[in-house]
């Protein structure tokens, strides 16, 4: 089946790719390497970006330290055992790796089934939630499996909708093109909807700015993109400030801190600043921070690594994640699908926004939002969906290496 080709992307010459297949062919002779590329474990692991993956374990293991520093605060909080959240995060972790590398084995016609499998069931645990389960916290988000995990369908449905969206928006150029823009437009409405009911406009605005960056580099007419999505970011931050009280809440407090007038009862920008300005920490568990923040193990992770491993740690996971957006460009750059490069785009955009919401939110440069760090934080569904978008964009970024050893 052929795919649209990017409009305005470099194609590789069939010469130099025939050299490069050559020359790897030859470079490897009768080695052990070669009878290993007739097994797909052999096929998989020469295909598999390694970087990309190794600089996941390296954050991996880096928040599953953290949670352990963090259990025992978040424990006497919840009255729970000493080290409850960092045994169900050890549960979730192998999950999650087990996630990743099934997921990154999918090639793109695999990957495109699920997603329009999912994104219909994705739609009706939305809807399940907000009928059958209960408040937790003022939102309806979780539904509760026996009594002692959650599953939070929104972080599933994410990367699923990015496949989705990258599918339609890569048919465009077919007949039903008009069809597939109208549902399109209507699955993402519905979401939109289902989410405000809940509510969880954070969510609602990651995935909007996850879409709307897809949509750019597809080729949207860059002033209608911008005012319509401006519009669209204005017009739902006004009404959620006027409609939902814990978004009211979380910006009035936030315009109070920045003038002085904080309670002091919320822990300021001043004192996230004062405990977490060490150039290498106090040490694992350590730290006091983590006592006086309401969920140091999962949203505000980044401050509880300041200040147990110290400034060079925390900009160091920073400038993992900044290898791993660079890895992507330098993918997106040789990519000839549009499929592959609209849902890399979405999938990567999707993490790194998040990324960069959870640090602006953490030393107080925005509201509180409630978004955890990918592949850090505690979580059992943002640990999980965060592990199958990687695997996701791990797949993808196979796809160009499979015809090298095909």
């Amino acid at each position: 089946m052929n795919q649209t080709a990017i409009p305005g992307m470099t194609h590789p010459s069939a010469a130099p790719l025939s050299g490069r297949q050559t020359q790897g062919a030859s470079g490897r002779g009768n080695s052990g390497l070669a009878r290993n590329e007739r097994s797909w474990i052999g096929r998989w692991w020469l295909t598999l970006d390694h970087s990309f993956f190794f600089c996941t374990l390296v954050l991996l293991a880096i928040g599953a330290l953290v949670v352990l520093s963090a259990s025992p605060s978040a424990a006497a909080r919840f009255e729970t055992g000493l080290f409850h959240f960092s045994k169900r995060h050890m549960l979730f972790l192998s999950i999650g790796l087990t996630l990743l590398l099934i997921t990154s084995t999918l090639n793109w016609r695999q990957l495109r089934w699920l997603a329009q499998v999912s994104v219909p069931l994705g739609l009706l645990a939305l809807l399940y939630v907000l009928l059958f389960e209960e408040a937790v916290g003022g939102a309806t988000r979780w539904i509760r499996v026996g009594g002692y995990f959650t599953i939070q369908p929104i972080e599933f449905l994410k990367p699923m909708l990015m496949l989705f969206c990258a599918q339609q928006l890569a048919a465009l150029a077919m007949p039903d093109s008009r069809a597939r823009i109208f549902w399109l437009g209507a699955i993402i409405g519905l979401v939109m909807i289902l989410l405000w009911m809940q509510p969880d406009i954070g969510q609602m605005m990651l995935i909007g700015l996850s879409i709307g960056l897809m949509l750019f580099v597809a080729g949207t007419r860059q002033l209608l993109l911008f005012i319509g999505g401006g519009s669209a970011l204005g017009i739902l931050a006004v009404l959620a400030f006027i409609f939902q009280r814990h978004v009211y809440k979380r910006v009035n407090e936030h315009i109070q801190e920045l003038f002085g007038g904080g309670s002091p009862d919320v822990i300021t920008q001043e004192d996230i600043a004062q405990r977490t300005i060490s150039l290498l920490g106090v040490g694992p568990g350590e730290g006091t921070i983590k006592d006086h923040l309401p969920a140091a193990h999962t949203d505000y992770v980044l401050a509880v690594i300041a200040e147990e491993m110290g400034v060079v740690v925390c900009v160091a996971i920073i400038g993992i994640f900044g290898y791993l957006l660079a890895r992507l460009f330098r993918r997106l750059n040789q990519e000839q699908e549009l499929f592959h490069f609209l849902a890399m785009v979405g999938l990567g955009g999707m993490l790194f926004l998040q990324m960069l919401i959870n640090a602006l939110s953490t030393f107080r440069l925005i509201p509180t939002t409630g978004m955890t760090l990918p592949l850090v934080s505690y979580g059992g569904s943002s640990l999980l969906a965060s592990c199958l978008s990687i695997g996701m964009l791990l797949a993808l970024m196979r796809s160009r290496q499979e015809s090298r050893y095909g």
